[in-house]
C-alpha cells in the first residue's frame, strides 16, 4: 500500500553514489524547502503586483521552469508510486498529492498564459516537501531498525579457517558445507558444524537455552552463535556461510518489521475509502460553484478541498507510530516475530511465566557440597584459593563459598585448562607441592574413578590424590530481576501465573496474588492457557519446547533467545536478554501508542472535517491550505510519542 509521504509502505532507501542515502534524502528536502520560499515570494509577487511586459514573462517563466523541475526531479517518487499503484488497480495517497500537485500547476499554468486570475505555483513545491519530509522520516526510523536488527550477536563478519600450515581469515559468507573453521578459546563459532578436532566446554544458550555449558568433543553438533569457554576446536561447516540457523533468526526479524498490523491494516481499508470521498467532495465543490455561476472559484475551491484534506494520520503517523512501537521495544531487546504482536500486547489483561530457563537464571548454584570423610585438610579452602584465579565454568560455582577463619597458606598456584572436563590446579601449601582436580564425569572416566552416582552433568567433582574430595551438586537459581518483575506487575493491575513442569518453586514466587501451577506437562500447560481464553488475554512467556503448545495458545507469546530454537520459531516475539524488568516497561509503551493512535484519528477527523468544509465553502486559499496541512503533519507526528530513554 502507498501512502502519504511514502509511509504507508516502506520503500528501499534510495541509492547514491556520491553520497549516504539518508543524506542525499534530507539535501532533496532542503532543496525543496529554499525552492518553496522562492516560487512563494514569486508568486506572491506577480499576484500582488501584476507586472506587466518582460517582469512578468521571466517571472513566470521562472516559475514555470522551477515547479517544473521540482515535478520531475524531486517529486518523481510521487509519480511512480502513483502510476504503479494505478496500475495494480489502488486508489492512494500519492494520487491525493498528484491531484494537488498537477491541479495547482495546470490551474497556475492557464493563468500565465492567459493572463486571467492568480497563480499557486509554491503550492506545487510546497505538496512537494511534505511528500519528503514525511518519506525522510520514514527512511530514518525503516534504516535503524535495519541496523539494530544487523546488531545481533555472533554474526560476525570473519572465520579462521586453515591454509597449509598456518591459518587465514576469510568472510564468513564466503564458508561453504564441507569447510574446516578454527575456533580459539573465548571465540564465538561463525557457522553451524561438527566438531572435528579439539575439545571445549561450549555456552550455546542462544540455541537450546542449556544453564550450563556443555562439554562438547569430536563428534558434536554445534552452532553459530556460539562461545567456546576453553580450549581450541576444528569443525567441519554443515551449511554454507549465508545459510547458518542465525541468519535465519536475521531473515525472520527483517520480514516482520515490514509486515502490516492491524492498524496499519485498517489505515490501508480506510485510506481506500478516504481517497475517492475527498475527490469527490472537491468534484462537487467544482459542480456546485460553477452551477451558481462561478466557475473559477468552483474549481479553486475545488484544488484547496484535495490540498487541505490532510492524510498524514492514515498515511503518516498511523505507520510511523507503529514503527515507533516495534522500535521501541527492539530497544528493549523484544522484537516482535508476528505482524500482530504489537496489538496483541495491548491487549494482554495477565501474564503467565515458566519457570525452568525462564524465570531461573541462565547459570547453576550449588545446591549442596559434600566434603568426603577422607579429604585433605583444608580442602574447602584449597578450593576458594583455586576458583579465585579461574573463570572456567567448573571454577564459577564456587564463587560464593566462604572459608574457615584460619585459611590456608595456599601460594604459587598454576591452573591449566582440561578442555571439556575441568580444571587442573598446582599449588604449594606448606612448602609442599599439590595438585587438584575440578571437573565432570567425564573427567572421572578419564581417571579410571568410578562415579558414585552415575550422575549427569549438574554434578562436579573434587579429586585429590587420585579420590573423589567432595562432590558438588548444582541447581538453577532465580534471575536477579525475576521477583521484581512480578512484583511490578502486580502493582500495574496484571494478573499473574507460573506453570512449570517442576514438583515445586521457590518460596519467593509463592503469594496470594500468585498463581503457581506445578508438575504440569507441555500440553497441561497448553490445555490451562486455553481454558483461559474466554476470560482473560494471556502474555506467556517461555524459552523450551515443551512452551510451544502454550505459545499457541496464547493470546501474546514471547520466546527467550536463550531457549530453544523451536520455541523461538513459534512464539510471536522474542526476548533477545534475560533481564524481565523490560517487560513492565514494554506493556506500558504499547499501552501508550495505542492512546496515541486514538488521539491521531481523533484529530485526522476533526481536522479533515473542518478543512474539508471551509475550502468547499470558499473560505480558505490553496497557500493556506497548504500551510495547514504541513502544520497537521507536524502535529500528528509530534503526538506519537516519546522513545524510551
Amino acid at each position: 500500500m502507498s501512502s502519504c509521504c511514502g509511509c504507508s509502505n516502506p520503500k528501499s532507501p534510495e541509492k547514491s553514489s556520491d553520497a549516504d542515502p539518508q543524506a542525499f534524502l534530507w539535501l532533496k528536502l532542503g532543496i525543496a524547502i529554499l525552492l518553496s520560499g522562492l516560487t512563494m515570494y514569486l508568486s506572491l509577487g506577480a499576484n500582488l503586483g501584476s507586472p506587466q511586459g518582460t517582469a512578468r514573462t521571466i517571472i513566470h517563466a521562472t516559475l514555470i521552469v522551477v515547479c517544473a523541475g521540482v515535478m520531475l526531479g524531486l517529486g518523481w517518487p510521487i509519480f511512480r508510486s502513483g502510476w504503479l499503484d494505478l496500475i495494480s488497480g489502488k486508489i492512494t495517497l500519492e494520487h491525493a498529492f498528484l491531484i494537488g500537485i498537477l491541479g495547482s500547476f495546470g490551474a497556475s499554468l492557464y493563468s500565465s498564459v492567459t493572463d486571467e486570475g492568480a497563480i499557486y505555483y509554491e503550492v506545487v513545491v510546497i505538496l512537494t516537501a511534505i511528500y519528503l519530509f514525511g518519506r525522510n522520516i520514514t527512511e530514518r526510523q525503516i534504516r535503524r531498525q535495519t541496523d539494530m536488527a544487523h546488531a545481533i550477536p555472533g554474526l560476525g563478519k570473519t572465520a579462521t579457517v586453515p591454509s597449509g600450515e598456518t591459518t587465514i581469515e576469510v568472510p564468513i559468507a564466503q564458508l561453504v558445507a564441507g569447510q574446516l573453521v578454527v575456533i580459539h578459546e573465548g571465540g564465538t563459532i561463525p557457522i553451524d558444524g561438527v566438531i572435528q578436532h579439539g575439545r571445549a566446554y561450549i555456552e550455546r544458550q542462544a540455541h537450546t537455552g542449556e544453564t550450563y555449558p556443555v562439554p562438547a568433543d569430536a563428534g558434536t553438533e554445534v552452532m553459530a552463535g556460539s562461545v567456546v569457554l576453553d580450549g581450541t576446536i576444528t569443525i567441519k561447516a554443515t551449511t554454507d556461510g549465508d545459510n547458518r540457523e542465525i541468519d535465519r533468526l536475521l531473515a525472520s526479524l527483517n520480514t516482520c518489521t515490514t509486515s502490516a498490523t492491524k492498524a496499519e491494516t485498517l489505515a490501508a481499508k480506510l485510506l481506500s475509502i478516504f481517497v475517492p470521498v475527498v475527490l469527490s467532495i472537491a468534484l462537487v465543490t467544482g459542480i456546485l460553484w460553477t452551477l451558481a455561476g462561478h466557475p473559477r472559484e468552483g474549481w479553486l475551491n475545488a484544488l484547496t478541498v484535495t490540498v487541505v484534506a490532510c492524510p498524514c494520520a492514515l498515511g503518516v503517523a498511523i505507520p510511523l507510530t507503529i514503527r515507533r512501537g516495534r522500535m521501541e521495544l527492539g530497544m528493549l531487546g523484544i522484537v516482535p516475530m508476528q505482524a500482530d504482536f504489537i496489538d496483541r500486547l495491548a491487549e494482554t489483561d495477565m501474564l503467565a511465566f515458566d519457570k525452568t530457563g525462564t524465570l531461573s537464571h541462565p547459570t547453576l548454584e550449588l545446591a549442596s557440597f559434600e566434603i568426603q570423610p577422607d579429604a585433605p585438610p583444608n580442602l574447602l579452602d584449597q578450593i576458594i584459593a583455586i576458583q579465585k584465579r579461574s573463570s572456567h565454568p567448573v571454577a564459577r560455582p564456587f564463587w560464593k563459598l566462604e572459608g574457615t577463619t584460619h585459611a590456608s597458606p595456599v601460594h604459587e598456584i598454576q591452573i591449566k585448562n582440561l578442555p571439556g572436563r575441568g580444571i587442573e590446579a598446582s599449588f604449594k601449601l606448606l612448602n609442599e607441592n599439590h595438585t587438584l582436580r575440578i571437573g565432570n564425569r567425564h573427567l572421572l572416566a578419564d581417571l579410571s574413578i568410578p562415579n558414585p552416582d552415575r550422575s549427569q552433568d549438574r554434578t562436579l567433582y573434587v579429586i585429590a590424590n587420585g579420590r573423589i574430595a567432595a562432590i558438588a551438586r548444582l541447581e538453577e537459581s532465580a534471575r536477579t530481576t525475576s521477583i521484581a518483575t512480578l512484583k511490578q506487575l502486580q502493582t500495574n493491575g496484571y494478573d499473574l501465573a507460573i506453570l512449570t513442569g517442576d514438583s515445586t518453586v521457590p518460596d519467593d514466587y509463592r503469594s496470594p496474588a500468585l498463581q503457581v501451577l506445578v508438575g504440569l506437562s507441555s500440553a497441561d500447560k497448553a490445555a490451562w492457557i486455553m481454558a483461559q481464553n474466554t476470560a482473560r488475554r494471556i502474555l506467556y512467556i517461555g524459552d523450551g519446547l515443551n512452551d510451544c503448545e502454550g505459545f499457541q495458545n496464547a493470546h501474546a507469546s514471547i520466546a527467550l533467545t536463550s531457549g530453544n530454537s523451536a520455541a523461538q520459531s513459534t512464539a510471536q516475539a522474542l526476548l533477545l536478554h534475560d533481564d524481565f524488568s523490560v517487560i513492565p516497561t514494554a506493556l506500558s509503551k504499547i499501552r501508550e501508542l495505542r492512546k496515541s493512535l486514538n488521539r491521531i484519528l481523533r484529530f485526522s477527523l476533526c481536522f479533515n472535517t473542518l478543512g474539508i468544509s471551509l475550502a468547499a465553502a470558499g473560505i480558505l486559499h490553496p497557500v493556506l491550505a497548504a500551510a495547514l496541512m504541513f502544520a497537521s503533519s507536524i502535529f500528528v507526528i509530534a503526538n506519537i510519542g516519546n522513545p524510551i530513554k
